[in-house]
């Protein structure tokens, strides 16, 4: 969510330089931190340049304001590939990566939707309480499962099919375990019994 609900992000500050700090890269940092957690983003206003891009690298489900836009507006300051643009296209169709990144347009939420960028469009008014709702709705699952579903959908889009079916068995081995080793803890087999 924006600050103050003005904006999700308009960008970089133009003013703080042409160059970038010495050492680790930032992005990097932000995505090697483990999180084995969601994360939502609830889209409103303005959703820009780096705040573009770290939406797609670093959230799981999107919600949009009908009166959100999206964009790269950098190929307009000479800053193209500046913000990570060629990851564009790993989460929405290439052809539209290709118009986003080239022609420095903004979308619609709308067109946002039909480009599989985000999840949902609803009313303004109504982004951060369906966000919630979504949340809600993933926290009443057990977190043992989201955590399972999490490092599932993390790793294996980059492993072979072989490697992902080893590691979902493991995953799932794992999950009975702790099911088992916790007395609270109750398994959806036990649910669907009605244990």
């Amino acid at each position: 969510k924006g600050s103050e609900g003005k904006c999700f992000s308009a960008g970089d500050d133009l003013n703080e330089g042409d160059e970038y700090p010495e050492g680790e890269d930032t992005t990097q940092k932000i995505l090697s931190l483990p999180r084995n957690k969601p994360i939502i983003a609830a889209v409103n206003s303005w959703c820009l340049g780096e705040g573009f891009i770290y939406l797609m690298l670093l959230t799981d489900i999107r919600v949009a304001g009908s009166g959100a836009r999206f964009g790269l507006p950098e190929i307009a300051y000479a800053m193209a590939g500046a913000s990570g643009s060629s990851r564009l296209s790993l989460h929405i169709p290439r052809v539209w990566a290709n118009w986003i990144a080239l022609t420095g347009e903004k979308i619609t939420a709308d067109q946002a939707l039909q480009y599989q960028l985000i999840n949902e469009v609803v009313p303004d008014d109504e982004v951060f309480e369906r966000a919630l709702e979504i949340a809600n709705m993933i926290a009443s699952h057990p977190l043992i499962a989201i955590q399972t579903e999490m490092e599932c959908l993390k790793k294996c889009p980059e492993m072979t099919s072989e490697e992902a079916i080893t590691l979902t068995r493991e995953l799932y081995d794992r999950q009975l375990r702790i099911y088992h080793q916790e007395p609270d803890a109750k398994s959806g087999i036990d649910h669907i019994k009605g244990k």
